[in-house]
């Protein structure tokens, strides 16, 4: 387990498997379709948490984008 803090400036703890999917994103932008089903879910989880950011293209294509803020 590790401590992340997201924009909200709340510190959370994420499991070493979402830390993974979080360093893959950093590198930038996660296709959902690239993903297995499993690391699709985890990072769904984190845009509910405040991590990611999700974008919907406009042929319904899911993207996670990584959560800067604007400090």
């Amino acid at each position: 387990m590790r401590m992340f803090t997201p924009a909200s400036g709340i510190p959370q703890p994420v499991s070493n498997l979402e830390y993974k999917i979080i360093k893959k994103c950093t590198e930038g932008k996660l296709c959902k379709s690239n993903l297995s089903e499993r690391d699709a879910c985890i990072s769904q989880e984190l845009v509910n948490r405040g991590i990611f950011d999700k974008e919907i293209a406009e042929n319904k294509t899911v993207y996670y984008n990584f959560n800067k803020g604007n400090y």
